[in-house]
Parts: structure tokens; sequence; C-alpha cells
């Protein structure tokens, strides 16, 4: 297997191996149809690695405005947050906890 073909478990028969690019290209036409055919979409922030990645590549792929439901705490740093909200102007749900 070469660096930029990656396995594929749930492959059709014949198509076991995917590059990098292929994977992307699935990936954001699976985002963009979920954001386009939901009645009111929502995605959660936790302030983490994997939930930054996912809504950079929502920004990045839909033309809608995200709705961002942050789960705060009081243990993140709300600038943080309000930043990354005026940065990317998605609408801010908040749930305050603790």
């Amino acid at each position: 297997m070469t660096s930029n073909m990656l396995e594929w478990a749930d492959a059709p028969e014949g198509e076991t191996k995917l590059t990098f690019v292929e994977k992307e290209r699935r990936v954001k036409d699976i985002m963009k149809d979920s954001i386009v055919n939901a009645e009111n979409p929502v995605v959660c922030f936790s302030r983490g690695k994997k939930s930054l990645v996912l809504l950079h590549l929502l920004k990045q792929n839909c033309d809608s405005a995200l709705n961002v439901l942050h789960i705060d705490t009081t243990v993140e740093f709300e600038l943080y947050i309000e930043k990354m909200q005026k940065l990317w102007q998605f609408n801010l749900l908040r749930e305050r906890r603790g």
C-alpha cells in the first residue's frame, strides 16, 4: 500500500482502496448532503481538535450559515469561543453548565 492510499473497510467489491483525495471528496459530499437535507442542522463544538477540524471542513464546504452548539462547562476559555464565532461567522448557541 502506498502512502497516499487508504483502506476502505466497507468498499463495494472491486473498489477496495481510495486515495486521500477521493476520501476527502466523499466526506465533503456527505457533509453537504447532511446540512442541506437537515431541517435545522446544529454542529456541536467542544473546542477539541476533532470538533475544530469538523467545524473548519463544514465552513469550507457548506454555503449555509451554521448553528454551532457549545456546552459551556465554565472550564473552557470564553474568549476563544467568541473569537472563533466572529472569525467563522456561525450562529453560536450556548448551554451553560456547572
